[in-house]
């Protein structure tokens, strides 16, 4: 969804940083977001230099199974 997308990315750049999203259709076609990767500049702001970047990430592997199972 571009529209999901964008809304994220435009989120992240007021917050100074970029957030990445990465998922996949179930079988019903709905999408469900599972691996989430963001670089902030937060730590920059707060030790004053600006080379320093907070980067997080997540993945909810155990959603795959839940999405996937048969029943």
């Amino acid at each position: 969804m571009m529209n999901g997308w964008k809304s994220a990315v435009e989120e992240a750049e007021q917050r100074h940083g970029l957030r990445i999203g990465y998922g996949v259709y179930d079988r019903a076609g709905r999408f469900h977001e599972i691996v989430d990767l963001g670089v902030f500049d937060w730590v920059a702001q707060l030790t004053s230099n600006r080379r320093h970047r907070f980067v997080a990430s997540a993945i909810g592997l155990q959603l795959l199974p839940v999405l996937f199972s048969g029943s």
